[in-house]
C-alpha cells in the first residue's frame, strides 16, 4: 500500500515526505531492533542518499539471510521494496523534467543552425560565371 502511494506521487517532495514518514514509523515501532540503524537515518536529502540506503538494505538483507533471521528478512524486504520504488519514481520524475541547457550550449546550437542554413542556401544557388551572372548550362 505504501509503495502504491509512492508510485502515484506527483513530485519529489511527496516521495521524501512518505519515506520520512515510513522511517519515523519504523524507528518508533521497531522494538525488536530488526531494522538496521543505517536505514533509520534522517533527513533524506536527495536521491543519492536514498540509493545509498537501498544499497545498505541489500547488504543487511544478505546478513540477515545468512544468519537465518526470518523476522529481520521480512522487515528489510519491506523496506527494500519501498526504497526501490522511491528510487524508481524519483528517477522517472527527474527524466520528465526538462533539463536546462547552458547558455554556451545554446550559442553553439544557434551557430550550428546558422551555418547549416548558409550551406543549404549556397547549395541551392545557381552557379555563377565570372561576372556574377547565372551560368548557362
Amino acid at each position: 500500500m505504501f509503495a502504491d502511494v509512492i508510485r502515484e506521487a506527483k513530485n519529489e517532495h511527496e516521495i521524501f515526505f512518505l519515506l520520512t514518514s515510513y522511517v519515523e514509523a519504523v524507528r518508533f515501532g521497531d522494538q525488536l531492533n530488526l531494522v538496521p540503524e543505517s536505514v533509520k537515518k534522517l533527513p533524506l536529502t536527495g536521491i543519492s542518499q536514498v540509493r545509498q540506503q537501498l544499497q545498505q538494505l541489500i547488504v543487511e538483507l544478505d546478513k540477515a539471510s545468512k544468519n537465518l533471521n526470518d523476522n529481520a528478512c521480512v522487515v528489510i524486504k519491506e523496506a527494500l521494496h519501498l526504497f526501490s520504488t522511491a528510487v524508481n519514481r524519483l528517477e522517472s520524475l527527474s527524466d520528465a523534467k526538462p533539463q536546462p541547457v547552458p547558455e554556451r550550449r545554446r550559442r553553439e546550437r544557434r551557430q550550428y543552425a546558422t551555418n547549416v542554413f548558409r550551406l543549404q542556401g549556397e547549395q541551392r544557388a545557381e552557379p555563377n560565371d565570372d561576372y556574377g551572372q547565372p551560368a548557362r548550362l
